[in-house]
C-alpha cells in the first residue's frame, strides 16, 4: 500500500494493494516454515495450530509433520481470499510495481505443501510479464 501511494496509485486502489501485500506476506510465512524452524522460530498462528493439536514448539521440532497439512491448507486458503479481495486494482503504469508481489504470492500459495525452492526463471518471467502487460 505504501509503495502504491509513493508510486502514484489512486486512493481507491490502496485497499486492494493492502490485501495483495498481506497475501504476499502470508505466502512468505508459509513458504518459509522449514527455514524458520531451523532458526528455532515458528510464525504460524497458535490458534490455528492448536486446532490440529500442534504447538509452535512441535512445528520447530518437525516442520514436515503430516498434522501440519490442514494448517497449511487453512492458511493458504486465507491467503487466496486476500488475493481475491485485492482483486486486480486499476493502477497507472507508474504504480504497477506496487502490485507485482501478488504474482509471486499467487504461485507460492498454489505450491503450499511442497518443499520450498529458490525463485526460478519462471517466477522472474511471470513478474516481468505482469509488469510489462500491466496485468497482475
Amino acid at each position: 500500500m505504501a509503495a502504491g501511494r509513493l508510486l502514484g496509485a489512486p486512493a481507491a486502489a490502496l485497499p486492494g494493494l493492502r490485501d495483495l501485500g498481506a497475501a504476499y506476506g502470508a505466502a512468505g510465512v508459509l513458504r518459509s516454515i522449514a527455514a524458520h524452524a531451523r532458526q528455532g522460530r515458528c510464525l504460524l498462528p497458535e490458534d490455528v495450530l492448536a486446532r490440529q493439536g500442534l504447538t509452535p514448539e512441535a512445528v520447530i521440532r518437525d516442520p514436515a509433520d503430516a498434522k501440519l497439512r490442514p494448517v497449511l491448507a487453512t492458511l493458504a486458503a486465507e491467503g487466496r481470499d486476500l488475493l481475491r479481495a485485492g482483486g486486480r486494482p486499476s493502477l497507472p503504469r507508474s504504480a504497477i510495481a506496487a502490485a507485482l508481489p501478488a504474482v509471486l504470492a499467487r504461485d507460492d500459495l498454489r505450491r503450499i505443501g511442497r518443499p520450498a525452492q529458490a525463485r526460478g526463471v519462471a517466477d522472474r518471467l511471470a513478474v516481468v510479464l505482469s509488469g510489462l502487460t500491466g496485468r497482475v
